[in-house]
Parts: structure tokens; C-alpha cells; sequence
């Protein structure tokens, strides 16, 4: 969970140090960003189709609605948001299918990270650290749009990371390792 405030605080901090290298930050982390998240999205549909897994299936879907948002497909703006919520009713209508998966605790626990980032970069996005809101970050104004990039970026490798991460065994076998200890 400190990930995203270290990656937050890191890239202030040396905004302040570099004066005006942020606008560079920015446009070389969005001109890779689709290709991280493309990334993951291709890892856990790999890993969806070896394991049979329903919780990476949902993974998957969710991180190619994110590359349709990051490529900017007209429309994915605001659709992101209505995804979400289709996707969030499909993963509780499917509790039960993925309570075992989600006793994954690395994959859960990456998860939970690359979300907790890619929601203070939201929070980025809506300007909450500006000097309309909480004017806790010196220059804002002219950081902005690095400081939101950046912060995204380490949502996508923190992505990529949950994608690698984890059980990759086949979903409903059991694990050769327990039926040892029951023996």
C-alpha cells in the first residue's frame, strides 16, 4: 500500500530537484502506458486459459477495459465507469467461484496495491492535492499532468506484477503439496 505514495512523493520530489524534466516524464509514460497494460492483459489471459481460473477471467476482462480507456477509445472516458460497475456485478454474482482464488494472498495483495495506486492517481486526476483542495504538493498546477502519469505507471507495473505473481495451478486440482500432509 506504500507503493503508490512512495512513487507519489518520489516524483514531487524530484520535480521540485529537476525543475522542468516533469513534461518529459510525462510524455514518455504516456506514450508506454498502453503497452504495460496491454501487457498484463495478455499475462492473465494467458494465465486465465492455463489455469481456468473465474477470478483471472474477471482480471482479465477488467485490465482490457483499462487498455481500451488508455489507448483513449472514443466513448472509454466516462465507459470505464459503467464497466466497472458491470464487472463489479459479474465478480458478485460470482462470489462463490472465487472465494477459493481469492485466498491467492499474492496475487490479492498486488491487486489491492496496483488498486490503491491507481485510485491516488484518480485523486490526482480530480485535482485533490491542488491549491483549490489540499495544497500539499508545491507547483501542482505545473506538475499535474506528470504527477498523474507517473502515478498511473506504477499502477500498470504494480498490474503487470499481480499478473506474474501466484498460484498458476490449474483451477479445482488440488494442491500436490497439501495431500502430502494429509498422508
Amino acid at each position: 500500500m506504500l507503493i503508490g505514495p512512495a512513487v507519489l512523493v518520489g516524483v514531487v520530489v524530484s520535480t521540485v530537484l529537476m525543475q522542468y524534466a516533469y513534461d518529459m516524464w510525462a510524455y514518455y509514460v504516456d506514450e508506454v502506458a498502453p503497452y504495460m497494460v496491454a501487457a498484463a492483459a495478455a499475462i492473465f489471459a494467458v494465465r486465465t486459459a492455463l489455469t481456468r481460473n473465474p477470478l483471472h477471467l474477471i482480471l482479465t476482462v477488467l485490465i482490457l477495459a483499462l487498455l481500451c480507456r488508455e489507448i483513449h477509445f472514443t466513448g472509454t472516458g466516462k465507459g470505464i465507469y459503467a464497466a466497472l460497475v458491470i464487472i463489479s456485478v459479474w465478480t458478485v454474482l460470482w462470489r462463490k467461484k472465487i472465494a477459493e482464488p481469492m485466498r491467492d494472498y499474492r496475487l490479492v495483495s498486488w491487486l489491492i496495491a496496483a488498486a490503491w495506486t491507481y485510485f491516488m492517481a484518480y485523486l490526482v486526476g480530480q485535482r485533490l492535492f491542488s491549491a483549490k483542495h489540499i495544497a500539499i504538493i508545491p507547483n501542482e498546477k505545473a506538475i499535474h499532468t506528470c504527477l498523474e502519469e507517473v502515478v498511473e505507471t506504477a499502477g500498470h507495473v504494480l498490474l503487470i506484477v499481480s499478473a506474474v505473481v501466484g498460484s498458476w495451478r490449474r483451477a479445482g486440482r488440488p494442491d500436490k503439496g497439501a495431500l502430502k500432509n494429509e498422508e
